[in-house]
Parts: C-alpha cells; structure tokens; sequence
C-alpha cells in the first residue's frame, strides 16, 4: 500500500511504498537526503506524483521547523534510481598484444673493421661492415669515379684513417668488441 509525505526541507508532497518506511532516500525537488517515514497528516486523497517518476517544478516551501535524522543501521535503499537514463553503455575495445621482435645482433670485430679500413678503405668497405651504407657508398664512388683526379683520393685516404681511429661503434650503437 503507498502513503504521502512531505519532504522535510522544501515541502515536497511525495508518495511511497510501505516498504519504503524508514530508508533514506533523496529528494527530487531539493536534492537532500530524507528518511521516508508515513506522515497521518497528508491525506491520501491528493494525488501526488510517484516517486519513481519525475517531478513538476514547484515553489519551494521553508518548513517550519528542520527535523533531523539518524541514518539507519541497515543497507541503504533509494526511492530514485541513481542511474543515468540516456547514458549509452560503455564498449570494451579489444585489442591484439603487441609483439615486441628482438633481433639478437652479433657485436663486430673491431680489429677486422681496422684491416678492412687499412687495406680496402678506399672502396668504404670497413663501413659496409659496420652498417654505415651511405658512407661506404660515398667513399666507393668518390674512389671509382675520381681516382684519377690526386686529391679526392688524398681526401678519401685522410677520410679512412680518422674513421679507423674514431668509430667505436657500427651503425646501429652496438660497440665493436
């Protein structure tokens, strides 16, 4: 069987269920929280709007007296839903796991990178084993097409003896060993 009652802070007239009696719940108008507790002085006649539905705006009204409330021992339940009625369910993205490849990467010879400069670094063969492509590239053309000319091929020697002695690394930051 439903009952009426106000709400304590703004006069809200409400209807509830007899199982409502003594839970806590909140007030549509106001937003306060309020213990739901049959009130003989509403008469049931009124026909006021139900709990679970929305409620018209209507003028607040300062009650004579505030009434405090201990809230109960037991599990709260509210006269209102708590939930978001046009809010859209939230999706779980899947996604497959990455995998991370590791190449495992044998360190070079420092000593064989050395003799390749000192004997074939003319061609830039000492930076092909290194992983330095461009500028074995550079060294081979600068070699085949202008060894003719003396001085790019005194560049390219002067070239090859600072990398023999500066590179301590190949192309992809490994040290030599």
């Amino acid at each position: 069987m439903s009952f009426n009652f106000n709400c304590p802070y703004c006069g809200q007239l409400m209807n509830a269920e007899d199982a409502w009696i003594g839970k806590e719940s909140q007030c549509p108008t106001c937003g306060k929280k309020i213990l739901i507790q049959k009130n003989d002085a509403v008469p049931n006649a009124i026909q006021p709007t139900p709990v679970n539905q929305p409620f018209p705006a209507q003028q607040t009204q300062q009650p004579a007296q505030q009434q405090v409330y201990a809230q109960p021992q037991q599990q709260q339940v509210y006269a209102q839903p708590q939930q978001q009625v046009y809010a859209q369910p939230q999706q779980q993205v899947y996604t497959q796991p990455q995998q991370q490849q590791v190449y495992a990467q044998s360190a070079k010879s420092r000593i064989v990178y050395i003799l390749l400069a000192f004997f074939l670094g003319g061609l830039g063969i000492h930076n092909f084993y290194a992983g330095y492509t461009g500028r074995g590239i550079t060294q081979l053309l600068i070699t085949v097409l202008l060894a003719w000319l003396v001085i790019p091929a005194i560049a390219v020697g002067i070239w090859v003896i600072i990398e023999m002695i500066v590179i301590r690394k190949d192309a992809s930051g490994v040290p030599f060993n």
